[in-house]
């Protein structure tokens, strides 16, 4: 429906003997709008005026969240998709379609209930959180009707409720999480100060009476990034809902309605699906949407650090040759490498409590020192008495002294080998073994 001004415009250029065709391309409006106008008289105009007004106050019962919407917003003008998927989400059937909002917030301009602001300040607080404060964390799974499966890793920063959602084949490992992490960190900005997490064991490894043990992996990204953590108990509504929320969203609105059979597949239409819904539309909990909200959050999120975990960020590394005996020197200090690297050049990171050694061609990190092997090995596999240290650095030392494996060559006319014997024991005498090395 045209306004009251456009209305009598058309009726200036009738009364002018203007033909319709110059009529519309004079007012740029729609040809079939600007005939059915054209034929009204001044009375027709008001009478139906006034009953499309009514026809489209079937809204009423959404005015005073609607007028909250807009005052959340600081009455800038929006999108009515926007506000009509905020309703739906919160309402379910609405009694009319964009349409019928569109005209009904036209009535509550026009009758002066609704006054927009083109120069106001375009951010507001959000109070229940400091911008740049939290980050909630946390995964999901789900299978796709191809029978592919999704792990799921989600999070929001809790003051924007600005989301970031990634897909992956397979189970989640530590790297994956850390990986994860700092990809999230460069799609936010920033680093938050906190990050809210469960009890997962991917990142914790045990709590007892408030003391947190981290994952060895998990522990180095939480120092080189200064991150604090709070850990909650898992599926706990209380301290981390928001991202508890955004997995179940992932699940219901963007999976349940598509179907995907590759992981690369997913991850090209979840970022589309952030960009235009989960982080394009208004919020349920602030009001405001999040995509507008991240710009004020970014400037007090902290830069992004170089990182151990990233192989295409060699900031910091620095190149070291091992010696004849495989020993680098790192500050006046030799560290014993596998054998394997004498005379080699590898790179190392140092931190002020760990020193990390990687390949200089595969980029994966060396175990440093052979008692460091030994007791990573009785840690993890819950062997830590003194005799199976003993008899676990005895036998990394005898195999750090072994020499590199020798490759087989072909040798022209040898068309068959003879296998080596090898003596063979029985369990019982390695038990025996065992127990007289105990006693002694």
């Amino acid at each position: 429906m045209i306004d009251k001004a456009m209305f009598k415009q058309v009726q200036a250029f009738r009364r002018q003997g203007y033909s319709k065709g110059s009529i519309v391309r004079a007012l740029r409006i729609d040809p079939k709008t600007m005939a059915k106008y054209f034929a009204m008289e001044e009375e027709d105009y008001r009478v139906y005026r006034r009953d499309r007004l009514f026809r489209d106050k079937a809204f009423d019962d959404f005015r005073t969240e609607i007028l909250e919407v807009y005052e959340a917003n600081d009455f800038r003008r929006l999108r009515v998709s926007s506000v009509y998927d905020y309703l739906e989400e919160r309402y379910g059937a609405l009694p009319g379609n964009e349409q019928t909002l569109r005209n009904y917030i036209g009535y509550l301009i026009q009758t002066d209930s609704l006054r927009l602001e083109e120069n106001v300040r375009v951010y507001s607080k959000v109070a229940e959180l400091p911008f740049g404060k939290q980050m909630q964390l946390d995964f999901g799974r789900y299978r796709c009707r191809s029978g592919l499966i999704l792990y799921i890793f989600a999070a929001v920063l809790s003051a924007s409720r600005y989301k970031y959602v990634i897909f992956q084949g397979h189970p989640f490992q530590t790297l994956d999480v850390i990986r994860h992490l700092l990809d999230c960190f460069d799609y936010f900005g920033g680093r938050p100060e906190e990050l809210v997490i469960d009890q997962d064991r991917l990142m914790v490894v045990s709590e007892n009476a408030g003391d947190i043990i981290y994952a060895r992996d998990f522990k180095h990204v939480i120092d080189e990034q200064e991150l604090g953590f709070y850990v909650c108990r898992r599926a706990d509504p209380e301290t981390k809902g928001k991202v508890e929320n955004l997995v179940k969203f992932v699940k219901g609105n963007f999976l349940a309605t598509r179907d995907f059979e590759a992981v690369e597949e997913a991850n090209a239409g979840v970022v589309r699906w952030l960009r235009r819904r989960a982080n394009g539309k208004i919020s349920q909990a602030t009001k405001q949407i999040p995509a507008v909200l991240i710009e004020q959050e970014r400037a007090h999120l902290r830069p992004l650090r170089n990182s151990i975990f990233r192989k295409d960020s060699l900031v910091g590394r620095e190149e070291r040759t091992a010696n004849e005996k495989a020993l680098i020197s790192v500050q006046a200090c030799n560290y014993q490498l596998p054998s394997k690297y004498r005379n080699k050049a590898v790179e190392i990171y140092a931190t002020k409590e760990e020193l990390f050694v990687f390949d200089i061609f595969s980029g994966k990190e060396i175990d440093l020192g052979t008692l460091e092997r030994a007791l990573r090995y009785c840690l993890e596999n819950d062997t830590p008495s003194f005799a199976n240290l003993k008899d676990t650095y005895e036998h990394f030392e005898r195999e750090s002294r072994q020499p590199e494996p020798v490759s087989i060559v072909e040798v022209e006319g040898l068309s068959h080998y003879q296998p080596v014997p090898v003596s063979q024991r029985t369990v019982s005498e390695y038990e025996d073994a065992a127990r007289e090395r105990a006693v002694s």
